[in-house]
Formats: structure tokens, C-alpha cells, sequence
């Protein structure tokens, strides 16, 4: 009977102890007397991880906020030399060598488009060819004195 006592302090201790971590100050010390108020204090205090939570929930915003900054800051300079260097390489083109590059795009985009036709025509020929020749074996399976019947298109 005193073990399950001295079990049921120690949880509501842990638990009053966590409600005091995780809440104000204001919710949970104003019923403790100054004694035990100075107990959880100093407890709280001596351990890193109250340091790094009051540290982290003081800074922490300022510290994102200010990482987004200059995430953004370099993101923005990344940008304009991009755009600078795009734009100097651009800048003594003529409407001459323009028009040259919008044939030679057009010359490229033309054999391109062949070579998917032909590419095209020749899966569509091996489809049709694979569609009869297991037409044919189905056929010579049910019966196996078929004759084949020459390929005609229409």
C-alpha cells in the first residue's frame, strides 16, 4: 500500500512538474509555497534543455525570421546576376542573327516532327503485322487445316 503511495506522488509530482515546463508560470507557481517555487526554479535552471527552450522561445522567431532574410537577400542577388549576365550576353545581338536562329529552331523542330512520324509509322506497321500473325496462329490452332489468306489492304 505505502509503494503504491509513494507511486502516485511521484506521478503527480512528474505530472505537476511537466504542467510547469509546458504552461506559464503564472497557472502552476502561485499555489506552491516560495520553498518549492525556489526548488522547481533551481531545478528548471541547472538543466540545458531549459536553457536551450527559454533561449530558442525568446530568439527563435527573430532567429527564423532573420534566416528567411537572408535566404531571400541571397536568392535576390542570385537572381539579378543571372539576369545581368543574361542581358549582357544579349545585348550587341542584331535582328539578323535573330532571324538565323528562328530558322535554324524551325529546321530542327521539322526533322524532329519526321522523325516522330517515322517513328510512329513503324510501331503502328509492327502492331498491325503482331495482330495478324496471332490472328493467324489461333486460327491454325482451331483448325489445323487452314490455309493462309494473302494480305490484302483496303
Amino acid at each position: 500500500m505505502g509503494n503504491r503511495s509513494a507511486r502516485a506522488k511521484l506521478n503527480h509530482r512528474l505530472a505537476f512538474f511537466i504542467t510547469c515546463v509546458l504552461f506559464p508560470r503564472s497557472l502552476c507557481l502561485p499555489r506552491l509555497t516560495t520553498r518549492q517555487k525556489l526548488s522547481i526554479d533551481n531545478t528548471l535552471k541547472m538543466s540545458d534543455s531549459y536553457f536551450m527552450l527559454q533561449f530558442f522561445g525568446t530568439y527563435g522567431g527573430l532567429l527564423a525570421g532573420f534566416g528567411g532574410f537572408l535566404c531571400g537577400l541571397a536568392a535576390m542577388l542570385y537572381a539579378h546576376v543571372r539576369v545581368t549576365t543574361f542581358a549582357k550576353s544579349v545585348g550587341d545581338i542584331d535582328w539578323q542573327v535573330v532571324s538565323e536562329i528562328s530558322m535554324d529552331v524551325a529546321k530542327l523542330k521539322k526533322s524532329a516532327q519526321k522523325w516522330q512520324n517515322n517513328e510512329n509509322s513503324q510501331v503502328k506497321s509492327s502492331t498491325k503485322d503482331m495482330i495478324e500473325r496471332a490472328y493467324m496462329e489461333r486460327l491454325l490452332q482451331q483448325n489445323g487445316n487452314v490455309q493462309q489468306i494473302r494480305k490484302t489492304e483496303m
